[in-house]
């Protein structure tokens, strides 16, 4: 792994967020509509290069002085390698550049290792949305942990 480079999204990188989250996370990612549909609707959107791939993408809304965290991906051979952090403290300091004072977030109550690593990373849990994540094929629906982190 070389040196890790963030950058703002582009059109061209919503095919590649969507290659990303499909690896990542399968059947619970993001289509390319909803990246296509992110990205026009002008939220942000972070890439991780490794060289000339994209490893990792974070896509997030701001509103007034919160920021919602609505899909953070890494491809799973770089999962654990500290990317999602990268990606994760980038949005932190663009945050901080603006009137952003919390990033705000749901994360499916049975992704333990979604949940330990945003607790890592400074956000608390402030409440559970039942059946926030509707059934989607096999999968049935899931209640949302809502978490918020202060910058």
């Amino acid at each position: 792994m070389s040196q890790i480079i963030i950058k703002l999204w582009q059109q061209h990188d919503v095919e590649r967020c969507t290659h990303v989250a499909k690896q990542a996370s399968a059947e619970k990612a993001w289509s390319f509509a909803e990246y296509d549909e992110s990205y026009k609707a002008g939220h942000s959107g972070l890439i991780a290069y490794d060289g000339e791939q994209v490893i990792g993408c974070l896509v997030a809304q701001s509103l007034f002085e919160t920021a919602d965290l609505l899909d953070i991906q890494v491809l799973p051979e770089y999962q654990g390698k500290g990317v999602a952090m990268l990606l994760l403290q980038a949005l932190k300091q663009a945050c901080k550049e603006t009137s952003v004072e919390n990033i705000m977030l749901e994360v499916r109550s049975s992704n333990a290792r979604a949940i330990g690593f945003y607790m890592k990373s400074g956000f608390i849990s402030i409440h559970t949305r039942k059946n926030y994540y509707a059934a989607r094929d096999s999968l049935p629906p899931e209640d949302a942990v809502i978490m918020q982190c202060s910058i």
